[in-house]
């Protein structure tokens, strides 16, 4: 509209625009109902039937209450294996043991209680390895050697080379950090077992002045007994404790972007050339090896 300073003619400009939009507001309003309208009757056919629903939700039902069942016989053990150990520990107090031969005996719970640590540890990077979520340290590695360090200004077969060369450099000294790892903790955990089996043998020979019975069971196979039952119950616990942490690696592995692209020490196929059709989820399926498929 030109612009002019005439009464009328401006009340009827803005009177047509208020109508305009009066109906372009309309026309929205009855799009939004025939929509609604349609979504609800698309929502009723689509939603299961009743009987279904009940099936579902008695399955969801059954499903924690299995899971709950579990917890609670698992805390059952637990605590029984607990009451039963502190009632082997309080036990060879009825031998009148001297201050001395407790310390003994606290240094040989200590001892096995590291070499249990150490184990556990173990397991842990085994999971680690298993589901190629490794520790940060190790993929950290990467960034010494950053993955744009050449980039040719023709892409020809020198740059796959240079890829693959890479890829297997990283995998080669994570492999060997892992080795490095692994006879530390083996050496540890010999170690502690060399200590442990030592200070036994120096219990059994201290120990054997004191000639008390009870049950006809001496004081040194009373510890013995303890010692055994103490382990095969931490041992336990790291079991189910692992059993947790691996669906805690698997999830944390499928939110995790970076660990996806991180290069794992698992032997992996290689694809030599530049251009191909393969994803690396497929690259990863094909070093899976042999199926029976």
């Amino acid at each position: 509209m030109a612009k002019t300073d005439q009464l009328h003619i401006c009340k009827q400009y803005v009177v047509t625009q208020l109508f305009n939009i009066k109906q372009q507001l309309d026309q929205c309003n009855l799009e939004l109902t025939t929509q609604a309208q349609t979504s609800a009757s698309s929502t009723l056919i689509l939603l299961p039937s009743q009987e279904i629903l009940d099936n579902c939700l008695k399955e969801y039902v059954c499903l924690q209450q299995n899971y709950l069942f579990k917890r609670m016989d698992q805390q059952l053990i637990k605590c029984k294996n607990e009451i039963r150990d502190q009632q082997l520990y309080r036990h060879l107090s009825a031998y009148n043991i001297t201050i001395a031969q407790q310390q003994a005996i606290q240094q040989l719970i200590n001892l096995r209680q590291q070499q249990l640590e150490v184990y556990e540890e173990v397991i842990i990077l085994n999971e680690r390895i298993l589901h190629q979520f490794l520790p940060p340290n190790f993929d950290q590695l990467e960034e010494y050697i950053a993955q744009d360090y050449y980039w040719p200004p023709i892409a020809d077969h020198t740059l796959p080379e240079m890829k693959t060369k890479r890829r297997k450099i990283l995998q080669k000294i994570k492999r060997n950090l892992l080795n490095m790892y692994m006879y530390a903790y083996r050496f540890k955990i010999n170690d502690y077992q060399q200590q442990y089996e030592q200070l036994l043998d120096q219990i059994e020979l201290n120990f054997s002045s004191n000639t008390m019975i009870i049950n006809e069971q001496s004081l040194f196979n009373a510890i013995k007994l303890y010692m055994i039952h103490r382990t095969n119950r931490i041992k336990e616990e790291i079991y189910h404790k692992i059993i947790d942490f691996r669906q805690i690696l698997t999830h944390r592995r499928q939110r995790s972007s970076t660990a996806k692209k991180a290069i794992s020490v698992s032997p992996q196929v290689t694809v030599n050339v530049l251009h191909h059709t393969l994803h690396d989820d497929e690259l990863d399926h094909l070093s899976l090896g042999k199926t029976s498929c």
